[in-house]
């Protein structure tokens, strides 16, 4: 549901916020871990855009960071293709071996959600590092 403020002749729109738990990420200590891959693939079977996620809150023993490139998928529908991918990756400090966490937000606009509307998810990444 959508709330609207008017002040000083501001309009602004409140966005709904989906908080989710992800699948615990394993890594070893100070060497780089993927934790997620985001793409998305039309129905012709070519690479749409997507929104930039963003790191809201970062680890506190290690590095959390993005990365955009081509892979190549094994996609259910399409089978093999390359598409634009954005890769989220985690690197605890050398020696550190214990829990972490960190958060990754993903804005979706209007006209990729089934509301119509803006939404914003925020993802939180628990790490185990060995």
């Amino acid at each position: 549901m959508k709330k609207l403020l008017l002040s000083l002749g501001l309009l602004v729109f409140w966005t709904p916020i989906v908080f989710a738990q992800s699948q615990t990420v394993n890594a070893e200590s100070g060497k780089p871990v993927q934790a997620l891959q985001i793409y998305s693939v039309g129905p012709d079977c070519k690479s749409l855009s997507i929104s930039k996620p963003y790191i809201t809150e970062e680890p506190k023993h290690g590095k959390a960071y993005l990365k955009s490139q081509n892979v190549a998928v094994d996609h259910q529908r399409c089978g093999k293709i390359t598409v634009q991918a954005t890769e989220i990756y985690y690197r605890s400090k050398a020696g550190y071996k214990g829990s972490d966490s960190f958060d990754l937000s993903l804005v979706r606009e209007a006209d990729q959600t089934s509301s119509g509307g803006r939404e914003t998810q925020i993802f939180r990444f628990p790490v185990e590092v060995r």
